[in-house]
């Protein structure tokens, strides 16, 4: 059974070595030559700095490249973060510090925003350029793959690596980085190609941006069948009609807009489409006028996927769409299917019980392909990952036969009069009406009844949609409270890039055209009215009547406040009513302009001076926002009839981690690294040695084996050697010191402290010695401590990290921590929770607890305690008699213990499958049969 990605490209390339794997933009790669190049950009980047679960960025749309580096990542185990092109300058700055990658990759056309951001991207020591000259400060992506060894790096991807960092669309906040372990990524391409029927004669074409879990999850699909992918660069409707009779396309995902761009093309014309075996239909339910268009003209291929970033993105579900059936099949068309193979679905109502069928409440998901968590944000792991189960945040229903209908985000649902109105029921309604196309629903704020309900239409070509004709239409489907009270027709709806529609873009758009109708004057005022004053609309102000504009995210500075009738006023002083004429002029032009630009846009444009100085393009009153950052208590020459409101109110807004010092002293941090080998010094650091098969690893720093950077760079080059070794199955960790290891480098974090911004400098120092501590948890072998002596702080969290773990009874085991004002943060709170519980953790974190080794033993830290004589003997012993056990029993075993944190039907799957594949192997067979052999009974002798 493959456990990696990077297994599956070698079997395909060595079983389907010329079939092609990779079409795009007049590129074609085998499967074989798909292997050479990512073995060889593996490599590449090693020589730039990279080790196993280091991250490695990429900016770019689709091309050939991108493919390949994925493929690198999971051959050699880098965690690629995408990024979506798409994203304002301060958004890519925002995601790349949240992913901390050591390498980004950019496309040529983003060198200019890249260069701008250099200075600010901490944690990034090298720059590769795709398809273009290289600036001078980055590497040529093509030099980079020429001058890696074909071999590839001395290092393998496990099954418990991380795969791909993929980030949400960002729709109810900043992105959330998903995780999941290269064996769930298996299990992605495996049940997913089950689901979607696909075979090594499957070609499959996809338009969407690779950044997108579901190019990423559909792409391993159809590696996993050993077919042909075909990329395009982007969605051009002609240009994919074009592709799907030249290639023969088989497969194809689209949306709903997708879909309506391609019939209403004029290439579809005679257009031979007959190779399409199912195209999927996804991030919202096709329209019924519209798909049965689709079945004239293309036929009955069309099915349904339902997924998120958080669990692959797709083959959670399937079912075909069939628009000319009876009643219950046209019903069903809303409906995104039934759980698949391996899938398991709840719905939960706000009392955490299940509902019963046919009632709305919140949809869990229980699958493999689910995320291990989001990266760098604990808290929303915890909130969307319960005991397995995945709170998709999606509310919705279950029929009689099993059916799932969703009928909306848990956070866009319209409370209205103490009612809850699901946006999908308004949003059927309002496309029913003739001419709409497409709509889209979101509560705005009345006064009476709180939210009320707006839709945003789109119409055909030709058609319009008053809106108290449809307001009327809608009334004769759904109960009045739930109707309309304002339409608005719109040229397209916004979409994230998975193809939802982006709901938190209408809002900003609503909420914009409220703040532009807010504008007045009165008796040569400025009058505000209303309680939605945006921060564009505070900031542009005070610039307009002579004053510096208020900080970003304000009020309108600490001088002025909010009437009892919900409006700002201010005393303008004389001759100011042209100045306060064009300030409304301006206001209402420029806030129509930002609401058709969406949020992205407009946010931009309230960006403070994070965003590096330039000047961004707008309307004056936009340019004026961003003046200046100082407070603002008073306008010259005006008085203000108000006291202070909020007198105290913080800017909530983000603030980036200042870059950390270079390493070698002062002077600017080298943003690349050129192509070359480097090697961590391990002199009077460790002592190392392989035989029989065991790897010890002796530590040997003086006088107390304390974790300096440099040791941390050296301990992770060690991991790399032994990784390329397959010599050894036990890894034995010990030390020549009177301690196993007393935690971080107090010397040296202390020197930090004289620095002018010690805390990012130390967070990084954190960030890499966690990394080097989670690979040493992943290790496929089995791996032991031997603790002679203290284990303290960051030692014991390295001892930690070990399967088994023998301690001297008279050894020191704590994580004093907190009692230097630090915390234990080298992952010690989490695995010493999980390994002991809370309570345990609590006791020596919290209670600053110190235990001897015969403790720790019966707190369950450590599984032996023995006097410091016989330690060395009986944990030499140990690691003997582990190195003689089958090494593939082993991995599957420490496979099976690692992913007991999941539920107890995934661990029964895994031991089916798993234990199944273990029977294949030479060693089981032999130890078998030898088993039996010994254990056989011998002839009775017959009787003379």
């Amino acid at each position: 059974m493959l456990q990696t990605i990077g297994e599956l490209l070698e079997r395909n390339a060595r079983f389907h070595p010329e079939r092609e794997a990779l079409v795009c933009e007049g590129r074609r790669l085998s499967h074989r030559q798909l292997l050479e190049r990512a073995k060889r950009l593996a490599d590449g980047l090693h020589r730039l700095g990279l080790r196993r679960q280091d991250r490695v960025a990429i900016l770019s749309m689709n091309n050939a490249e991108y493919i390949e580096l994925l493929a690198a990542g999971d051959w050699a185990g880098y965690i690629v973060a995408t990024v979506n092109f798409r994203l304002a300058a301060a958004e890519v700055e925002w995601l790349l510090g949240d992913a901390t990658p050591r390498v980004l990759v950019f496309e040529a056309q983003y060198a200019e925003m890249v260069d701008a951001l250099r200075p600010r991207l901490a944690t990034i020591e090298a720059y590769v350029c795709i398809g273009g000259p290289a600036p001078g400060w980055a590497n040529d992506y093509e030099a980079v793959v020429e001058q890696g060894s074909p071999e590839g790096p001395p290092f393998r991807s496990h099954a418990q690596d991380y795969g791909p960092l993929v980030y949400t669309s960002g729709t109810t906040g900043r992105p959330k980085g998903a995780l999941r372990a290269q064996w769930r990524w298996v299990r992605t391409a495996d049940a997913g190609s089950r689901m979607s029927e696909l075979d090594s004669d499957t070609r499959m074409l996809l338009t969407t941006p690779a950044f997108h879990v579901g190019v990423i999850g559909y792409a391993l699909q159809v590696r996993w069948c050993a077919g042909t992918l075909v990329l395009h660069r982007g969605f051009d409707a002609a240009n994919v009609i074009r592709t799907i009779q030249e290639e023969r396309i088989s497969f194809t995902f689209v949306v709903s807009a997708m879909l309506q761009a391609i019939l209403d093309s004029p290439a579809i014309g005679d257009a031979d489409l007959s190779s399409l075996h199912n195209v999927v239909a996804a991030a919202a339910p096709v329209p019924v006028a519209l798909l049965r268009r689709a079945f004239e003209r293309i036929g009955p291929v069309f099915s349904v996927q339902y997924g998120a970033t958080e669990t692959a993105g797709c083959g959670m579900y399937r079912h075909e769409l069939k628009p000319f059936g009876d009643a219950r099949d046209v019903k069903r068309i809303a409906s995104v299917g039934h759980p698949g193979q391996g899938t398991r679905i709840r719905i939960v109502g706000d009392d955490g019980e299940d509902c019963p069928a046919g009632t709305a409440g919140e949809v869990w998901t229980l699958t493999d392909e689910r995320m291990d968590g989001y990266w760098n944000n604990t808290a929303a792991t915890l909130e969307a990952l319960r005991d397995g189960w995945y709170r998709t945040g999606d509310v919705g229903y279950v029929d009689e036969d099993g059916y799932l209908f969703l009928v909306d985000r848990k956070k866009d649902m319209i409370i209205s009069g103490g009612e809850n109105i699901y946006s999908r029921e308004v949003e059927e309604a309002v496309q029913a009406y003739p001419g709409i196309v497409e709509c889209a629903v979101i509560g705005v704020p009345d006064a009476k009844w709180g939210e009320a309900v707006k839709a945003y239409v789109v119409c055909a070509s030709g058609a319009s949609a008053p809106e108290a004709e449809v307001i009327a239409h809608c009334k004769r489907l759904i109960a009045g409270y739930k109707c309309p009270k304002l339409v608005e027709a719109i040229s397209e709806l916004p979409r994230v890039a998975s193809g939802k529609v982006n709901k938190v873009a209408l809002r900003e758009r609503a909420r914009v055209r409220n703040e532009a109708s807010c504008v007045d004057l009165v008796e040569g005022c400025v009058l505000l009215r209303g309680g939605g004053m945006g921060t564009g609309l505070r900031a542009g102000v005070a610039p307009l009547l002579g004053a510096p504009s208020p900080a970003c995210g304000r009020g309108l500075g600490e001088g002025f406040g909010r009437t009892r009738h919900g409006a700002v006023e201010f005393q303008l002083p004389s001759g100011r009513s042209r100045g306060a004429q064009l300030f409304a002029d301006q206001g209402r032009a420029c806030l129509s302009e930002a609401s058709l630009r969406g949020p992205r846009e407009s946010e931009h444009r309230r960006l403070p001076e994070r965003s590096g100085g330039s000047r961004p393009v707008g309307s004056p009153f936009l340019l004026l926002s961003l003046a200046t950052q100082r407070k603002v208590t008073h306008l010259p020459g005006a008085t203000s009839r108000l006291q202070p409101r909020n007198k105290h109110r913080r800017n909530e807004r983000p603030v980036p981690l200042p870059s950390p010092p270079p390493r070698g002293g002062e002077g600017a941090r080298p943003h690349h690294r050129s192509v070359q080998h480097g090697a961590c010094p391990m002199t009077a650091l460790f002592e190392n040695q392989v035989a029989d098969r065991i790897a010890t690893v002796t530590l040997c720093r003086a006088p107390v084996n304390a974790l300096s950077e440099e040791w941390g760079e050296a301990f992770g080059a060690l991991l790399d050697q032994l990784g390329a070794r397959d010599d050894w199955t036990v890894l034995h960790l010990r030390s020549n010191q009177k301690v196993f290891a007393a935690g971080a480098d107090l010397a040296q974090i202390d020197g930090w402290a004289g620095e002018a911004r010690p805390g990012p400098r130390l967070a990084l120092y954190i960030e890499r010695l966690q990394a080097v501590f989670a690979r040493l948890a992943s290790l496929p072998q089995v791996t032991l401590a031997e603790i002679g002596g203290a284990a303290l702080g960051g030692g014991l969290e390295l001892a930690l990290c070990c399967d088994l773990r023998i301690a001297a009874n008279e050894a020191k085991l704590g994580l004093p921590e907190v009692g230097l004002g630090l915390i234990p943060g080298l992952g010690g709170t989490q695995r010493l929770t999980r390994l002991a519980g809370a309570g345990i953790a609590s006791r020596l974190i919290l209670g600053a607890e110190v235990l001897d080794g015969t403790a720790a033993k019966e707190l369950g830290l450590v599984q032996w305690a023995v006097p410091r004589a016989a330690i060395a003997g009986e944990a030499s012993q140990l690691a003997r008699r582990v190195a003689a056990l089958p090494p593939p029993a082993l991995r599957v075993a420490k496979q099976l213990i690692a992913a007991a944190g999941a539920s107890a039907t995934t661990g029964y799957a895994l031991e089916r499958e798993l234990g199944g594949a273990l029977l294949e192997t030479p060693e089981a067979r032999e130890r078998i049969a030898a088993f039996l052999q010994r254990s056989a009974k011998p002839a009775p002798t017959p009787s003379p």
